[in-house]
């Protein structure tokens, strides 16, 4: 086994800066990805929460047409609505089916 020579030790050096690096980029990279994708997420659920559900009822038609198609059955929809509550878990009622 021969010595390590001052170029061999300076280039070993070298790639593992060059490796730490890169690693460090590529964390840096994962948490603004995961931020972004926290972003849309949120945004998806805030426009579902406060542009789409609150207005349910102007879509029942199309609810109903498009479960009928599923079930293969004529379904009809008297009344739904989208309950307010502070909650995680929101209530829908359905009334009429």
């Amino acid at each position: 086994m021969h010595p390590i020579k001052s170029t061999e030790a300076f280039m070993i050096k070298k790639t593992l800066f060059w490796l730490y690096r890169c690693i460090a980029w590529l964390h840096r990279f994962a948490w603004i990805l995961a931020a972004i994708l926290a972003v849309i997420l949120l945004l998806i659920y805030l426009g579902l929460r406060f542009a789409f559900l609150p207005n349910i009822h102007q879509y029942k038609d199309t609810i109903a047409a498009e479960v009928s198609k599923v079930a293969k059955q004529k379904v009809t929809i008297g009344n739904i609505s989208f309950a307010q509550h502070s909650s995680v878990q929101r209530h829908y009622c359905r009334r009429g089916i």
